[in-house]
């Protein structure tokens, strides 16, 4: 990453959150910021330690180039997440359900599969319904492939 986007990304997160950070580097040291003293154009300087050690209040000149991420080491509730990176979020997609198919493919193969003869419809609709759609899809294609007798059991999570 560049010194601008580091920057960028720093300057998104409050004062108050500064002391929850870690910095790795690319020498493989990790720095607990306590604080941040002044974000320059080619390094950052900050007040903190050395992970691992107790020596509070060590001050850090930490090029850009050197470092290799930022971690949170508390965790972030979802409000302050999207409060901090907003539109850098990636949208949550929700998962399919069984009344939509995850793609047009399978509603395809779904309404392309014909009813097994002596099935009565009934016996079907007393089942519970699922939780998981995507185990009982791969229920169904296992049972297609192994024998509609004795499909293998998939263990529910």
């Amino acid at each position: 990453m560049q010194a601008l986007q580091w920057i960028e990304l720093i300057n998104r997160i409050p004062r108050d959150d500064h002391d929850t950070l870690l910095v790795g580097t690319s020498s493989g040291v990790e720095i607990a910021i306590q604080n941040i003293l002044r974000i320059e154009d080619e390094y950052l300087l900050i007040r903190g330690r050395l992970s691992g050690t107790t020596e509070m209040g060590q001050i850090f000149i930490l090029p850009y180039d050197r470092v290799t991420y930022v971690n949170f080491t508390r965790p972030l509730h979802d409000d302050k997440l999207t409060r901090i990176f907003g539109e850098l979020l990636v949208a949550e997609k929700k998962p399919p359900t069984l009344e939509e198919p995850a793609t047009e493919e399978s509603a395809a193969e779904a309404a392309a599969e014909p009813e097994k003869p002596g099935e009565p419809a009934a016996a079907e609709e007393a089942k519970p319904q699922s939780t998981n759609p995507l185990r009982d899809r791969l229920r169904a294609r296992l049972a297609q492939v192994g024998g509609a007798q004795n499909p293998p059991k998939v263990p529910a999570r």
